[in-house]
């Protein structure tokens, strides 16, 4: 009998850990419907894995840039993230280099994608559009200039 409480206690305590360890990964927005994304990738490359999670206190940004076909050099470039709110006003424009030090960029990169990811103090009006669009170049170059 004291052996059975101990078993079911146990289990109800993995159970309840479990759970809450579920709860801190955030929400992610775009599967609960609360924004949508929009990718513009080039013929150089695709934009994949793209996510949005809403974390306690900041959100989480990611995506993956890959190659479109086979190359032997692979330069990822960068991606803008535009932030529209329900009514179409632009709430941020972010951009972001390729954040990783352990790919090489040299003459036999073996790299196959890049990933781009920003986190920051941030809560996302529900309704609003994330656009992702892929640069070649992995400066942004001003068009005013």
């Amino acid at each position: 009998m004291i052996k059975y409480r101990l078993i079911l206690r146990a289990l109800f305590l993995i159970s309840l850990l479990s759970l809450g360890a579920c709860a801190s990964k955030g929400i992610n927005l775009i599967k609960s419907g609360d924004l949508r994304v929009e990718t513009n990738g080039s013929n150089q490359v695709k934009i994949t894995n793209v996510h949005v999670k809403q974390l306690e206190y900041e959100v989480l940004i990611h995506a993956d840039v890959r190659p479109v076909k086979a190359v032997r050099f692979f330069s990822p470039g960068h991606l803008s993230f535009e932030l529209f709110t329900a009514d179409g006003h632009q709430f941020f424009n972010l951009d972001v280099t390729r954040y990783s030090d352990r790919h090489g960029d040299g003459h036999r990169s073996k790299m196959k994608h890049a990933s781009f990811w920003v986190r920051m103090p941030l809560d996302i009006p529900r309704g609003s559009r994330l656009v992702v669009t892929h640069h070649s170049r992995s400066v942004h170059q001003d068009k005013a200039k």
